[in-house]
């Protein structure tokens, strides 16, 4: 009986604990993992991209940033497709609000491969889910270089298809969250089909179809 009614009375005084000791509490309540704390934050993160503005196209945009290159090695001799590191950037000029101009350039580096590609093309975009999405066709050059004792280089023809979105975070800047490209090269007697994914940062000028408002003249 006596456990009983300790139990009881400290129930009471737990219902009438002060609502300021209940908000100390909640303030200084911490989430149990580290991970989640993580989460807590890209959630957040991710909120405040979404809710960024994207109504304006930008005259200019210059990108770079990190690139992976799923290279088709298997058409060179190799025993399965190759992951290749690297880096890639690029210049958009846009005509239109919906429609410009981009050149590209990529390099992508592994312990036996060496693979660049410049490549120019029209683009379209449009302003979606808070960011600008786009998409693209490209043409151009590719060169793989091969290294499994004597290095033997190949240039040849390339091609590119895909899209991605970028997000801005400014007047000025904008996140390229991902871009997506199925990249086909060809190099000694060689078609490859090949993934590239890509992130990195953009940075923009100007702004499509903004005039100056023409100033009424004075009065006579």
């Amino acid at each position: 009986m006596k456990d009983f009614d300790r139990q009881r009375m400290e129930t009471q005084r737990t219902a009438r604990r002060p609502a300021s000791q209940s908000l100390r509490f909640m303030a200084n309540y911490k989430l149990p993992h580290k991970r989640s704390r993580w989460l807590a934050l890209l959630v957040f993160a991710g909120t405040a991209l979404l809710t960024a503005s994207a109504q304006e196209t930008p005259r200019l945009a210059v990108n770079a940033g990190y690139s992976y290159l799923r290279f088709d090695s298997t058409t060179l001799g190799f025993a399965d497709r190759t992951g290749l590191n690297g880096a890639s950037g690029g210049v958009t000029f846009n005509l239109t609000p919906n429609f410009g101009l981009a050149a590209e350039v990529g390099g992508h580096y592994g312990p036996h491969l060496h693979v660049g590609e410049w490549l120019i093309g029209p683009r379209i975009s449009v302003h979606k889910f808070g960011g600008d999405l786009f998409g693209h066709i490209l043409f151009g050059q590719a060169q793989t270089r091969v290294d499994t004792g004597t290095p033997v280089t190949d240039s040849g023809r390339a091609f590119a298809a895909g899209g991605g979105i970028d997000f801005p975070i400014g007047s000025r800047f904008a996140v390229r969250v991902i871009q997506v490209d199925y990249l086909t090269t060809h190099s000694f007697d060689q078609n490859q089909g090949n993934l590239r994914i890509s992130a990195g940062l953009v940075y923009r000028w100007g702004v499509v179809g903004k005039h100056k408002k023409a100033e009424n003249p004075p009065a006579p």
